[in-house]
């Protein structure tokens, strides 16, 4: 199979990330693995490993291009052919395919796989025969012909899809991902069906040509409109339009669709554009799963009458009824009421997520329900599960199919090898598991009677009174039920300050931090010192480091944070405009900065106002994307503001969590004036237990700093929040903060120690385009005022002065190139890849990326375009000459 997956598991994701750096070194130039065949090395790991809760999986073709895309996921990058996953505790996650309706189809779909795979080859030529049996045409010539745009007639859409679909269900498990459970969307049911084993090629043709042909006959006369309403709330909208208009598909829990005849429809639409309320079109022109679909039932139930459907041999869940059906009962009078009955597709999923962890495969050459499906599995109450897509419109089709493969592994997917390594796999060797280990050993201070240069000593120490780091410019800070401890990010900002002035020229990150169990009150640390303390690296770089607090008169210290100093290999930031605008799609639920502070409240957060920064903010239940401003605060406790949106992230009825570690955590560059945060939060898997994710991006989408693995544990309900774990967790994020701007991070680590002590329930980016490589710049200074050395001092090189490009906040393209080049951004695609003579959705653009592209064209150019116009006809150019008033690409800060 090309090209080449190599996947890669782990217990913990800082020993995921150290193993892929292991595999990038061994395939690298000089390593053990440079000469292996590439093919032995993906199968030794495949086949040979045991597949742990922490995975990644990378697609190449190269030892250079497996080397260089396992660095950047060792960084932190987020690239198209690799990714990271959780794949739960609970074993292999059982598989569900999912067959959509209407509106995945394109031109060119199929071919790649039908030249590529035998297995997509065979299915689809059977089902090509099966539909040429009814209708007397090829879907095969149908898929291959030369034409300027795929036929929008239901009597060819839905006969092509239902075949490309068998096909592609065949292909999925020629990779060895066998379905456990079958479920279909509307026409996708008979899919479904067929895949399930409940009906023949011919009796599954029947029913599609058939009802598809029949569809025919209304064709004009209703319509179809999306709404962003609950179904309970679409109902009670419609209920005053009698049976001209009801209820056709469920599917999310904020997504329905609504069908029934045209002039009843455009009413609604106008009502709902009124208030607010996000609708748009289906297109398609006839109206589904409506009472106009009556009229048709007596033909189809005799056209079908002569189905003789058996007992499925896979699970099949019916949307029109809501239930497993074993197969039998699919008979001519069942797919009436597919054709007529509204799709109950949201319950049905939550059904299946609440049995069991699942990972729904959407079999579709297009993402058409995926969205739904990942809006539904974001509900608290269901077990832990995953949605993955097959293909992306105009993907290259093989390899697109393997990077779901990669991504459904990540995910807990259960894949046989054997099917991609048939026979005697030859064994290479591998790196070493990475262990994650706890040193509890005592390390005393050095002898330090003789000298030597900073930069080879065994022990460097720095010594500094906290008074003289800022603490009286905290004021308030940030308190969670009264309580207002010394951030801990002080202590690591104090350590990396360390590490820059004694080894100058380095770009440093702490790991492994462990925080103190007795942390500093704020009001009574005005005469503490702290002394930082960093040994000489090990065989491997390494540094041991710790923070101690000595209070006058005392004569022992208290631990306050032991961490590992690491070199940061992080060269290159990889835009993050396309994370922002994602988010945004995902994120529904809008927070004033007013509404915010008063969540922060009622979880016992009191937001001093130095450390006030949300302007804007949205969420979901697991998710939330703000808008920020700087904060007063100095630029140190300023970093910690950036995880404030972790509060609106997690759900509150589970309690408070606190962080207790962090995988990773880079500092880019200096807070811009405005700037995003967006955070992800899932539980974990122990009991209490859930990792954040939180990036923090420049108005252009430069990434500013990046906290990936944040551990959090849940508080205990009742009474103050234990203080001790708040603190401790801080230090993780400060820990890889540590470049440079390691006070920046001191605050951050603050907040979301508060954050989370305070907040009280578990919390859980798509490839970005790759910006022009750059050196990414040092963080912020910390000028530490006095510095110890346990031997004679040498003279201290001065550390070079890197100021950080301020990142771009205009631009001079105006009218067609500014709508270009913010179309291109919400699609993660070059701006000149876009065509001004095609309509933006010939390139995937899709309702929700339409609604973000209007929200960025009225906030940044102020203009206001409308998404049903973005999602028309209407070409991009002429889009752009109708739009006049804006000149200026800005990211302003809105009002609220």
């Amino acid at each position: 199979i090309h090209p080449h997956l190599l996947v890669l598991s782990a217990r913990s994701q800082a020993a995921l990330l150290r193993l892929a750096t292991a595999h990038a070194d061994h395939l690298d130039v000089g390593g053990a693995g440079r000469e292996e065949s590439l093919r032995d090395v993906c199968a030794t790991a495949a086949t040979r490993r045991d597949a742990h809760p922490f995975r990644l999986w990378v697609v190449g073709e190269a030892h250079d291009d497996f080397v260089r895309k396992l660095r950047a996921l060792a960084s932190g990058e987020h690239i198209p052919d690799g990714g990271l996953g959780d794949a739960g505790v609970a074993g292999p996650r059982r598989t569900v395919f999912v067959f959509p309706g209407q509106g995945g189809q394109w031109l060119g779909m199929g071919r790649g796989l039908y030249a590529s795979s035998p297995a997509f080859r065979a299915a689809l030529d059977a089902c090509d025969r099966a539909v040429g049996a009814e209708l007397g045409w090829s879907v095969v010539e149908l898929l291959h012909a030369d034409a300027d745009a795929f036929p929008a007639g239901v009597e060819r859409v839905q006969p092509a899809l239902w075949a490309v679909e068998v096909a592609l269900a065949a292909a999925w498990r020629e990779l060895g991902v066998e379905p456990r459970l079958c479920v279909g969307h509307s026409m996708g049911e008979v899919a479904a069906a067929h895949v399930s084993g409940a009906l023949t090629p011919a009796d599954a043709a029947s029913v599609i040509c058939r009802r598809s042909r029949l569809m025919k006959r209304t064709a004009g006369r209703g319509a179809m409109l999306a709404t962003e309403l609950s179904a309970a709330e679409a109902r009670h909208l419609i209920e005053r339009h009698g049976d001209r208009v009801c209820v056709a598909a469920e599917n999310a829990p904020a997504s329905t669709v609504l069908a029934g005849y045209e002039d009843t429809l455009t009413g609604i639409e106008e009502e709902l554009r009124a208030r607010g309320v996000f609708c748009r079109r289906v297109k398609v022109n006839v109206a589904s799963h409506s009472p106009l679909m009556d009229e048709l039932r007596d033909d189809l139930t005799a056209e079908l009458a002569h189905l003789a459907p058996a007992d499925a041999t896979t699970r099949l869940i019916s949307t029109v009824r809501g239930t497993a059906v074993d197969g039998p009962e699919l008979t001519a009078s069942y797919w009436a009421d597919n054709l007529r009955s509204p799709v109950r597709f949201t319950g049905t999923v939550a059904e299946i997520a609440q049995e069991r962890e699942s990972v729904f495969v959407e079999i579709s050459p297009h993402p058409v329900l995926l969205a739904a499906l990942q809006e539904t599995l974001a509900a608290p109450e269901h077990e832990a599960g995953a949605a993955v897509a097959s293909l992306c419109r105009d993907a290259d089709e093989p390899r697109e199919l393997v990077r779901a493969a990669g991504r459904f592994w990540a995910v807990g997917g259960d894949v046989d090898w054997g099917c991609w390594y048939p026979g005697p796999v030859r064994t290479v060797p591998l790196p070493h598991y990475p262990w994650d280990l706890t040193e509890f050993r005592h390390r005393p201070l050095p002898e330090t009677h003789h000298a030597s240069a900073a930069v080879t000593a065994p022990t460097l120490q720095v010594d500094v009174p906290l008074s003289r780091l800022g603490l009286h410019e905290w004021g308030e800070g940030v308190r969670l039920h009264g309580i207002a401890p010394v951030p801990p990010a002080v202590h690591l900002a104090t350590l990396l300050t360390t590490a820059r002035d004694a080894l100058p020229g380095g770009m440093f990150r702490l790991a492994e931090v462990t925080l103190g169990t007795e942390p500093l009150d704020l009001t009574d640390s005005h005469d503490v010192l702290l002394r930082t303390l960093v040994s000489g690296p090990d065989s491997h770089g390494v540094r041991r480091a710790t923070v101690e607090a000595h209070r006058p008169g005392s004569r022992d210290g208290i631990l306050c944070a032991s961490a590992e100093l690491r070199e940061s290999d992080s060269s290159e930031a990889v835009d993050g405009s396309a994370s922002i605008d994602t988010a945004l799609g995902r994120c529904r639920q809008y927070l004033s900065a007013a509404a915010f502070d008063a969540l922060a409240t009622r979880q016992g957060y009191e937001i001093g106002e130095a450390f006030r920064a949300v302007d804007q903010l949205w969420r979901r239940e697991g998710e939330a994307v703000a808008r920020m401003r700087r904060p007063k605060a100095p630029s140190p406790a300023a970093w910690e503001t950036g995880l404030q949106p972790l509060l609106a992230a997690w759900p509150t009825e589970q309690g408070a969590y606190v962080p207790v570690g962090f995988a990773g955590v880079e500092l880019y560059a200096d807070l811009t004036e405005d700037f995003w945060s967006v955070c992800t939060f899932r539980a974990g898997g122990a009991p209490g237990s859930a990792v954040a994710e939180a990036v923090l991006l420049g108005p252009d989408g430069r990434p500013l700093a990046r906290f990936t693995g944040i551990r959090l544990r849940r508080l205990r309900t009742g009474g103050r929040p234990p203080l001790a774990p708040a603190v401790s967790a801080l230090p993780a994020v400060v820990r890889t903060a540590g470049r440079n701007a390691g006070r920046g991070a001191q605050a951050l680590v603050t907040r979301v120690r508060a954050a989370a002590a305070a907040f009280g329930t578990p919390t859980t980016l798509r490839p970005a385009a790759r910006p022009e490589a750059r050196r990414a710049p040092s963080p912020p200074t910390t000028t530490l005022p006095t510095t110890t050395l346990p031997t004679t001092t040498p003279a201290t090189p001065t550390p070079p002065t890197t100021t950080p490009a301020t990142p771009t906040q205009t631009t001079t393209d105006t009218g067609p190139d500014a709508v270009r080049i913010l179309a291109a951004t919400v699609l993660g695609m070059p701006a000149e890849h876009l065509d001004g003579r095609r309509p933006l959705r010939d390139y995937g653009l899709d309702s929700l990326m339409a609604a973000q592209l209007q929200v960025r064209l009225r906030r940044e150019c102020g203009i206001e375009i409308t998404v049903g116009r973005l999602l028309g006809d209407e070409s991009l150019s002429a889009i752009g000459r109708g739009s006049v008033s804006f000149t200026h690409l800005r990211a302003p800060r809105d009002a609220h």
